[in-house]
């Protein structure tokens, strides 16, 4: 049940950080063509547009995290754990989901703080405060930290238990690791 429901609210926040990462992409298109067409057929230089330009580049690059992990596509060394038994994998696999989440955890604690300290400097020409910085990089790691807290919990929730157990999401325990047959 509580399960369940915190699933559903990280899907929600997933698809809230979706929407601002499609924004942060498109807004950073748009912004890059007009500011070609404004230098190169009116000879217009918008100073702003590039510290702007590096903001949406930034929250692009957490935003994507956090969707990334929320599709089970972040970097992992899988050639590493396949030299262990699979008991030891699974153990392996929970340890390093609780501290990517320790770490996700303070990397957001830290940039909540430093966000409000920063809400009155901005960087060169930018309109963007410097607090914002931080805070799309303490969205994005809330995001991760959310989507592992959910795939700990179900990992926690398939240990075995006299029968022999699931180790990634999409994987079927009859059948062994990602669909492959172990015989």
């Amino acid at each position: 049940m509580f399960l369940n429901r915190l699933d559903s609210g990280v899907h929600t926040v997933n698809s809230i950080n979706n929407v601002l990462l499609v924004a942060a992409i498109v807004g950073m298109f748009f912004l890059l063509m007009l500011q070609v067409f404004a230098r190169f057929l009116f000879y217009f230089t918008m100073v702003w547009a590039d510290d702007v330009i590096v903001f949406l580049l930034i929250s692009s690059v957490f935003l994507g995290s956090g969707t990334a992990t929320a599709a089970d596509k972040h970097i992992r060394l899988e050639f590493f754990i396949s030299y262990f038994r699979e008991e030891t994998v699974r153990i392996l696999l929970i340890i390093a989901d609780i501290v990517s989440i320790s770490f996700l955890a303070v990397i957001c604690f830290q940039t909540a703080g430093l966000g409000r300290q920063a809400l009155q400097t901005t960087v060169g020409a930018s309109p963007v405060p410097l607090g914002f910085y931080y805070w799309v990089v303490g969205f994005g790691c809330l995001v991760m930290l959310l989507n592992f807290a959910v795939v700990l919990l179900k990992r926690l929730k398939r240990l075995p238990i006299g029968e022999k157990a699931a180790i990634y999401e999409d994987e079927d325990p009859m059948e062994g690791k990602r669909g492959e047959n172990r015989a």
